[in-house]
């Protein structure tokens, strides 16, 4: 190898010739120049390791040495271990258990340690709600923007109508639950509209025809035809259209005897 020093110094020789052949191209050797800079790194670097007492498994490491560097980096013992902040949700969201049980699962298997997996479940909750926040004011915003129009092409008769429309929807469908199914009325302009229509049927039924001499489970098949948009009596192109309006004016004259005689 030659000289290590150079003479009457404590500095190894600048040719690197102390060195051996197959670490010459090291990066971190080119900082050291003498024997006390050589100790220093050398103790440096065994008290960096102690700290964790971490090795950086290879590519082909047992899985128990894969397991001991991610336990070394900070990853809790089981998936459910892992401590996160429960967000806070505005109204209409629920919090999904199911997708925070399969992050928990997924981080573990892939090593997160406690810090990165709580980062990241923030980051995707704050995502979420977000979303769910945009989404709610486009849907409040349409809400605003068809009432306007109504109101604009309805007129005078606007609140009326509006409330008439209501009145009419709680009466078919007076369960809340298949109520929350359709939706808020005010951002479905054709809805509204419908059972405004449905208001002024049931309003002229009981004033030209009166409650008394009527087959009341018949009307209420009726209204009930009328209701169901994809009944053929309410679509000019289907093939049994024709055969339905038949039929509605059977049940007519059956429903409203008198005003059967009186025709």
């Amino acid at each position: 190898m030659g000289d290590i020093f150079e003479e009457g110094t404590q500095d190894f020789v600048a040719d690197g010739a102390w060195i051996p052949e197959e670490l010459k191209g090291e990066e971190s050797l080119k900082e050291v120049h003498n024997f006390s800079d050589l100790t220093k790194g050398y103790v440096e670097a065994q008290k960096t390791i102690g700290k964790k007492g971490v090795i950086i498994p290879a590519d082909d490491a047992s899985e128990d040495e894969v397991n001991a560097f991610h336990t070394a980096m900070g990853r809790p013992a089981t998936s459910k271990e892992y401590k996160f902040d429960k967000p806070t949700l505005p109204d209409g969201m629920e919090f999904d258990e199911k997708m925070d049980t399969g992050f928990r699962e997924f981080a573990h298997k892939n090593g997160f340690s406690q810090k990165k997996a709580a980062a990241a479940s923030d980051w995707y909750n704050k995502t979420l709600i977000d979303a769910f926040n945009g989404n709610t004011k486009a849907i409040q915003d349409n809400q605003v923007e068809q009432k306007r129009l109504l109101t604009k092409k309805w007129g005078k008769d606007a609140d009326a109508n509006f409330t008439a429309a209501t009145n009419a929807f709680k009466k078919y469908v007076p369960d809340p639950v298949k109520q929350e199914a359709f939706g808020k009325l005010g951002d479905n302009p054709i809805l509204l509209e419908t059972f405004l229509q449905i208001s002024k049927g049931m309003k002229e039924d009981t004033e030209e025809h009166g409650e008394d001499n009527t087959n009341k489970d018949l009307i209420a098949e009726i209204k009930k035809i009328k209701l169901d948009v994809n009944h053929p009596f309410n679509k000019e192109n289907d093939a049994g259209h024709a055969q339905a309006v038949k039929d509605m004016d059977t049940m007519y004259a059956t429903a409203y005897p008198k005003l059967a005689q009186s025709a």
